[in-house]
């Protein structure tokens, strides 16, 4: 754990934050972000209260719910700041700078990445849950009260976040949104015993009913149906029978 008072970064603190990825990545060394950390004239207090910020999480889901009980504590505090955690870019990346030396991986080089990894994009829908903090918790807070909806998007390793089935679904509004759809899904190919996937890969073109013909036929049906307002079942029984094999495994 690392105590920490909350803040963020302000326009300026944001310049300087991209300035010190770019660093890194085009160097390939590590070099801690405390400088702007520590500066002033960059980051603006939330609150005096200090806070503990984990320096590893097990997975996604456990990320995810950190952050939501954290912002529940300190609601009060965000608000009277004018800081919304669903689409503030200052916030997410004074958090990723705060964790860097868990979000750049064990290994001898950082790895940094495409930008979206640590400079949130709320309102890119293909990019916004790529972001290493903010993606897990946006998907957690989605389904908060039932968290197993999304333990497919979360069971994962926050530094490696990106597989078929992320990209697939949170992309998708439809889907993401939709507990009987992310029920559904959950039904069909997410194993609870081992807390993964039941297929250990995905095809990179997609295959009779897997994740990938998932998210395409799903959006050909709600051209047709009222997806949002269909009960498990009803979503069941509208599906091509390549996904039937998958019921109930």
């Amino acid at each position: 754990m690392s105590k920490k008072t909350l803040c963020f970064f302000n326009s300026r603190g944001l310049i300087a934050f991209e300035k010190h990825l770019n660093l890194i990545r085009e160097s390939g060394i590590w070099e801690p972000f405390d400088d702007i950390l520590n500066d002033s004239t960059l980051t603006e207090k939330i609150s005096r209260t200090v806070v503990d910020l984990p320096n590893h999480f097990s997975n996604r889901l456990e990320c995810g719910k950190f952050f939501s009980d954290l912002f529940k504590k300190f609601e009060a505090e965000l608000t009277a700041a004018g800081v919304d955690p669903h689409v503030h870019v200052g916030l997410w990346s004074w958090l990723s700078a705060s964790m860097g030396e868990f979000l750049k991986g064990a290994g001898k080089e950082p790895v940094i990445g495409e930008a979206a990894r640590w400079t949130f994009m709320p309102n890119d829908f293909g990019r916004y849950y790529r972001h290493l903090l903010a993606g897990p918790y946006m998907l957690f807070d989605m389904h908060s009260d039932q968290p197993e909806l999304v333990e497919i998007l979360l069971y994962n390793d926050v530094t490696k976040p990106n597989t078929a089935y992320v990209e697939q679904i949170a992309s998708r509004p439809l889907i993401v949104d939709n507990p009987a759809a992310m029920e559904l899904i959950h039904e069909m190919y997410f194993d609870y015993a081992k807390k993964k996937p039941r297929k250990s890969s995905v095809a990179k073109i997609a295959e009779a009913g897997d994740i990938r013909r998932f998210g395409v036929v799903f959006n050909q049906l709600a051209l047709t149906w009222d997806v949002a307002g269909l009960s498990v079942d009803e979503l069941r029984s509208i599906l091509p029978k390549e996904f039937k094999p998958l019921f109930s495994q």
